[in-house]
């Protein structure tokens, strides 16, 4: 990585707001019920986060947003973005029990595209606590301007609706080289 892009990175990262931490991750098996019986959302799922919400507020906040979890040594583990709210990625998911599909009357912390990568993490060498932290548009758009560099050619990119300043912010993270420590994101296609 360039030590701008390092800079812009981290810089992204120290602005944005914690609104979760994921203390710990218990092993127990559970699932969701969709109505598609083919939903990959479903699972079957191994872990629970114990999870401490951080900033309630935040987490409810609408608008177009990006997120970033980062472990116990500041590294960032995941990106995402979302053009609505953070609650729609990051959800309270009831549990069902994976053979009856019984509601177990809780629900779980989950990610709406990344659990497995999520959960291939805690089953490897990677261990909580995980800070889960959010940047909405109007601070991320004035850090693009004042970063310069690469990260402030996204704000020239054309937007559509689903491919907005989020997206792009994202999709640059990801272009970034992180050698050994691949992020947890799903693989993303660089198009530019």
């Amino acid at each position: 990585m360039q030590t701008t892009d390092t800079i812009s990175l981290q810089a992204l990262l120290d602005a944005a707001t914690p609104f979760i931490k994921i203390e710990d991750a218990i092993r127990e098996d559970w699932c969701r019920v969709m109505q598609k019986p083919t939903d990959p959302r479903i699972g079957p799922w191994k872990y629970i986060a114990e999870y401490q919400v951080l900033d309630q507020k935040t987490w409810d906040k609408p608008g177009e947003v990006v997120y970033f979890v980062t472990n116990s040594a500041g590294q960032l583990r995941l990106v995402g973005q979302s053009m609505s709210k953070l609650n729609v990625r990051w959800k309270k998911a009831p549990m069902y029990d994976v053979q009856s599909k019984r509601a177990l009357g809780r629900k779980a912390l989950f990610h709406t595209s990344s659990w497995p990568a999520i959960e291939a993490g805690l089953a490897g060498n990677e261990s909580p606590p995980f800070i889960v932290s959010a940047l909405f548009r109007e601070r991320l758009e004035q850090l693009c301007r004042t970063l310069g560099g690469s990260i402030a050619q996204l704000i020239s990119l054309p937007e559509t609706h689903l491919q907005r300043l989020s997206f792009h912010v994202e999709t640059w993270v990801c272009s970034q080289n992180f050698g050994l420590e691949r992020l947890w994101n799903k693989h993303k296609v660089i198009t530019r």
